[in-house]
């Protein structure tokens, strides 16, 4: 347990370019080169807070703790961990890069920031629960859970969400724009909206958004536990079923101990 107990870092080339990585209910944990040990340990007790056995269904658990550990199309979960000063990287030309990606499961970064504090919770919070539901959820639920599906509760919970005017996906529309020639890039837009409400929703059930610096925006208008209940009854069926008996916020005082 990394709440309690010191963690040994494998280091090695098999996912290089991520060299140091750790592994915590299933999800690997990988840095690039310049990431901190205390940054990367502090991730992964992150993401171990997010699933206490009290008051949790152990065998839904189960099923995610196997589903990240055991991707249906191979390799690992990975987290990716890099510093902000990464983004102004070709990440895409370092060696092993496209190995490591085409043969284990991956969406989002998160980005080690120069200066503590809420953005710094957001960055982690939004990025672990990024690849929590697009990849994870997906896997171990995937009736429920699939962003390509207009059936799937994720998806039928989502449009109810844009259709009331609660989430404005517009921000989103470049990913298909014409001058984006990837082949993938329809499926990569119905994901990325779907894993970005998720986000949201989760947030707002939790009751999170003093922890993460943030109130209602242009995207997304909801905040509270109390308002997701009363105006999107679709969102909350797919919170209680799932997410609730799961997982459950991180302590708000761990998190200002990590990461202020």
């Amino acid at each position: 347990m990394l709440l309690t107990e010191k963690i040994d870092f494998i280091s090695s080339k098999k996912l290089k370019p991520f060299y140091r990585y750790f592994e915590v209910h299933g999800l690997t944990i990988a840095g690039l080169n310049g990431v901190s040990d205390e940054f990367l340990v502090d991730v992964g007790k992150t993401y171990e807070a997010m699933f206490p056995k009290s008051g949790m269904d152990a065998s839904m658990q189960s099923r995610v703790f196997d589903a990240a550990k055991n991707p249906e199309r191979g390799g690992k979960t990975l987290q990716r961990v890099g510093l902000s000063s990464h983004q102004d990287m070709h990440l895409d030309e370092l060696p092993g890069w496209d190995f490591t990606n085409d043969h284990n499961q991956a969406v989002d970064f998160i980005w080690e920031m120069n200066e503590p504090g809420t953005n710094q919770v957001n960055e982690v919070l939004e990025h672990l629960l990024h690849t929590l539901t697009a990849i994870v959820f997906y896997q171990a639920f995937p009736e429920e859970w699939d962003y390509l599906s207009e059936e799937s509760l994720l998806v039928r919970a989502m449009r109810e969400a844009i259709q009331k005017g609660h989430y404005d996906i517009s921000s989103y529309e470049s990913i298909l724009d014409d001058s984006n020639e990837d082949e993938e890039k329809y499926d990569v837009h119905k994901r990325i909206i779907a894993q970005e409400f998720a986000y949201w929703l989760i947030m707002a059930e939790w009751d999170n958004f003093p922890v993460i610096g943030l109130s209602s925006n242009e995207e997304w208008n909801i905040t509270n536990p109390q308002d997701v209940e009363s105006k999107l009854s679709l969102g909350h069926e797919l919170y209680t079923r799932y997410v609730q008996k799961i997982m459950a916020p991180p302590d708000p005082f761990l998190m200002r101990s990590l990461y202020h």
